[in-house]
């Protein structure tokens, strides 16, 4: 079941933007679509980070998790569109921050480094944890190994291709140093 947003809270996937039933006050004018928009707490809604005309998503709109960033805070808000064109006023924006409040840890020193690592995204089991097992045909690249954003900290030096169902940490299932090869 996906969270409502209702406004301030703490969300992860799956969770969807809910407004109120269109109202138009005249006979004969239906809701025919709904504008959706999602903007960075220190953006505007003239550019934002999701915005779409929906005819299908009328008073409930999944939230686009993958164009969002992790540890952020988004507003959102929705304009109603009747059958004769007229668009509603904005509804009150509310807001909501994707993942909770974060904090980035060094675990251990990765800068400048060159690394194995497995980004396939299928399990390996546990037989990767053993010494003797074979990750000669691993792709190995300097560190930092990920996916990046706009926002983050580091520059990835080693980018890897991964669809939006996937978690960066749970993909690197062995990281080690590429001169310690066997």
């Amino acid at each position: 079941m996906a969270t409502q947003l209702t406004g301030g809270d703490s969300v992860y996937s799956p969770a969807t933007m809910v407004v109120s039933t269109f109202e138009g006050g005249e006979a004969n004018v239906d809701h025919v679509s709904t504008i959706w928009s999602i903007r960075t707490s220190d953006g505007s809604f003239t550019y934002p980070v999701f915005k779409t005309d929906s005819t299908e998503n009328l008073t409930q709109m999944p939230v686009p998790f993958e164009l969002l960033e992790f540890g952020r805070t988004y507003y959102w808000q929705a304009v109603y569109i009747d059958s004769k064109g007229r668009k509603s006023l904005p509804t009150a924006e509310a807001s909501f921050r994707y993942g909770g409040h974060a904090r980035a840890a060094d675990l251990i020193a990765l800068k400048d480094e060159e690394w194995l690592y497995n980004a396939e995204g299928k399990s390996l089991g546990t037989t990767w944890r053993k010494e003797d097992y074979d990750d000669s045909a691993w792709p190995s690249g300097k560190t930092f190994i990920g996916k990046g954003t706009a926002r983050q900290k580091y520059k990835m030096a080693t980018t890897i291709e991964m669809g939006a169902a996937y978690v960066l940490l749970p993909q690197i299932v062995r990281l080690r140093p590429a001169g310690s090869r066997r």
